[in-house]
């Protein structure tokens, strides 16, 4: 930009020409739109600033929420690892004691103690894949319909007839239950 006065370059925000001291009109405008803009970008950055302080409480209380979240999430990714350490260690217990464990089953299979059986294998996490218990297998299933045999006569006993439907059918379902018991057990030889 040229002064209009001298011919000197003068600068955009310039109010008066630096050599000769003539106004500078053509910048006047300029000028204008410039603290026009400054006044409304300082305004913006003002206004922003209040609301960002009236959201403060807000805004930390969802930084809390999003850490407590991720908080609980690592600790049920925790707990659940735990629990498969827990098993590990206990099913490393059952390979260790394998001897001493068969003697128990053994023991219960020779009273006839199915249910005592069967909760033995679960409460120590007993493998029947192993081939320390693979022998096993066929009679851990056996105890397990035994067990549920055995609920099937419980419920007829205790709530009588219409513990499903009806009386005829609460007798053919425990007796199919009872049914599929003696055929498991005949399978097994024992």
């Amino acid at each position: 930009m040229k002064c209009m006065n001298c011919g000197a370059e003068v600068g955009l925000m310039d109010e008066v020409c630096p050599y000769c001291g003539s106004k500078n009109i053509e910048s006047a405008g300029h000028r204008a739109k410039y603290k026009s803009y400054k006044k409304k970008s300082r305004e913006t950055v003002e206004e922003a600033e209040r609301k960002y302080n009236s959201n403060k409480p807000l805004i930390t209380a969802s930084i809390i929420l999003v850490f407590l979240v991720i908080g609980v999430i690592g600790m049920t990714f925790a707990a659940e690892k735990t629990e498969f350490m827990d098993r590990d260690i206990a099913h490393s217990e059952t390979l260790r004691k394998a001897d001493e464990f068969k003697g128990i089953l053994n023991g219960y299979l020779e009273a006839g103690n199915y249910v005592a059986f069967y909760n033995f294998f679960e409460r120590h996490n007993i493998y029947e894949t192993d081939p320390e218990y693979e022998e096993y297998k066929l009679l851990k299933q056996l105890s397990s319909e035994y067990i549920y045999a055995m609920s099937s006569i419980e419920q007829l006993v205790m709530y009588g007839e219409g513990y499903t439907w009806d009386k005829e059918s609460d007798i053919k379902s425990c007796g199919n239950n009872i049914s599929f018991f003696l055929f498991q057990l005949w399978l097994c030889g024992r």
